[in-house]
């Protein structure tokens, strides 16, 4: 019996850890309502559609241990997400984007947790409000949620699998202020970041099998938000004028991110 509590003393306080993720999507050059000045079948117009695509990489996304529990060790955990998706933005006089994202995402926390690849989507927008010589100030507002499933959790090297429906539903409001200088061919730009996210277990019980005992455990978890929410994104854009734009940028304080996105203006 003493393992069996053990056993689910560890899962409690992986389920703890994971509730303090801040995963944060890319923001973007806050220029980009006005980076390309025609598309590809059409001019300049006061109305334009583009398309583009999604990768962004959270490569290590630190955990603080808050919750010291007993038989459990203190330790730093560590979260990674992957997204792919593609987008598509309507813009505005030159000045304002809409945008939808769809794609999906997985995460993986330390060796405790890892998902598939799950849908994902969210909406955004874009507004550049001074335009002075080559610089831009700009804002971005978006939205974005995926509804993670996992089939088993890892502990000390062994798989618990989950017989309960069981999801976590993810999902966060990200507000971006940003400058940004234009060239001809580049733009760098650098951005604040302040990020509301939150992990929702749905529902807030699971079920878990013991291997070695043949029966099952409830583990109880519980919602809540992010603690750090300030950010910084520093990235560049390579620009076609007439067409396109390829982005690639980093963000850290909070996270440690990479991202790579280009777009086509038709």
């Amino acid at each position: 019996m003493n393992d069996i509590k053990t056993i689910m003393i560890r899962f409690i306080f992986i389920f703890l850890f994971l509730w303090n993720l801040t995963f944060a999507m890319q923001v973007g050059n806050l220029s980009d309502p006005c980076i390309q000045k025609k598309g590809i079948f059409f001019g300049s117009s006061r109305f334009s559609f583009r398309l583009g695509y999604l990768g962004d990489y959270i490569y290590d996304q630190t955990l603080r241990d808050e919750f010291i529990l007993p038989d459990c060790h203190e330790k730093a955990s560590h979260g990674k997400l992957w997204t792919q998706a593609a987008t598509a933005t309507f813009n505005l006089l030159n000045r304002i984007d809409l945008y939808t994202i769809l794609g999906a995402t997985r995460i993986q926390i330390d060796q405790d947790l890892s998902t598939s690849q799950q849908f994902a989507w969210g909406v955004g927008g874009k507004i550049v409000f001074l335009h002075y010589k080559n610089f831009r100030l700009g804002v971005d507002l978006k939205y974005f949620q995926s509804k993670q499933t996992p089939s088993f959790f890892e502990c000390e090297h062994q798989a618990y699998n989950i017989t309960s429906t069981f999801s976590y539903n993810y999902h966060e409001t990200q507000g971006a202020f940003g400058l940004s200088y234009q060239t001809k061919y580049v733009s760098p730009y650098i951005a604040a970041t302040y990020l509301i996210a939150k992990l929702e277990p749905q529902p807030p019980v699971a079920y878990v099998r013991i291997p070695s005992f043949n029966f099952e455990v409830p583990v109880t978890s519980k919602s809540v938000t992010i603690d750090s929410r300030f950010g910084c994104a520093i990235g560049l854009s390579l620009i076609d004028h007439q067409k396109a734009n390829l982005n690639l940028e980093w963000r850290g304080l909070s996270q440690s991110a990479i991202s790579l996105s280009g777009e086509i203006r038709f």
